[in-house]
């Protein structure tokens, strides 16, 4: 529980002084170790509200937020297979 909690305010933090490709990292990090870790893509959201797309190749308005939730859901799936994680 704190393990979680942690995490999210550092992430939380993060988004506002952190590069977005270390938010990033640090999402799909706690999305892969804790179970519906839906604050990974609060991050992602708030990442491309500050800093938005305008420098990337890709002009899509939600960036970040578009990878993280990708991330959520093929990890999610991955989880369920693997036999290691229980």
């Amino acid at each position: 529980m704190y393990k979680r909690i942690s995490l999210s305010l550092i992430l939380l933090i993060g988004s506002f002084f952190l590069p977005p490709w270390l938010v990033l990292i640090i999402a799909i990090s706690g999305i892969f170790v804790f179970d519906y870790y839906f604050e990974g893509i609060f991050a992602g959201f708030i990442v491309d509200v500050l800093y938005g797309t305008s420098s990337h190749s890709l002009q899509t308005p939600l960036l970040y937020t578009l990878i993280i939730v990708t991330a959520f859901i093929l990890i999610g799936m991955t989880k369920s297979k693997l036999k290691f994680y229980i």
